[in-house]
């Protein structure tokens, strides 16, 4: 059964569907799949892998949610194989080293920050110190922006474990 899409639509739809197809988890789950598929030919035969109860299922019974719909069902209630769990763990370890960092960073930024000026302007040793702050706080900006892309990263993380 088709969606009758414009040509402009399908396309949108198509990105989409490529873009949600290959997100970590997506990728985990087909690995997963590709698994069990291998290791018991017979028992995939004609079946879907269900993530849920990790087992194979008529195609009807697990895209139907066991008859109960599929609006309860959400990417919490699946269970996938230990490499997405290796990757996490990896994730939060390199997290915690960049956070540790930026923080070093940004200590010593705040510790060299002792500019002052006089009339006669700066002394050499003054702009030394002024540009070695600007390459600090370039330091700073990057390791905010790791900062930020980390507390994303452990969201979807968390998404994915639960």
């Amino acid at each position: 059964m088709t969606q009758n899409l414009s040509p402009t639509a399908r396309r949108m739809k198509a990105i989409r569907d490529k873009r949600m197809a290959m997100t970590t988890d997506r990728k985990a789950k087909k690995a997963e799949n590709q698994r069990k598929r291998r290791a018991n030919p017979a028992a995939a035969k004609d079946k879907d892998y269900d993530h849920k109860t990790s087992t194979f299922k008529s195609v009807k019974a697990n895209r139907g949610n066991d008859g109960k719909g599929t609006k309860i069902e959400s990417g919490k209630k699946y269970r996938v194989g230990s490499p997405i769990k290796k990757a996490n763990k990896k994730l939060v370890e390199q997290a915690g080293n960049i956070r540790k960092k930026a923080k070093e960073i940004e200590d010593e930024f705040i510790n060299n920050f002792t500019i002052t000026t006089n009339s006669r302007g700066l002394t050499d040793t003054e702009k030394q110190e002024i540009k070695e702050l600007k390459k600090n706080k370039a330091k700073i900006r990057a390791a905010n922006k790791k900062r930020r892309l980390d507390a994303s990263l452990k969201n979807l993380n968390k998404k994915q474990k639960n």
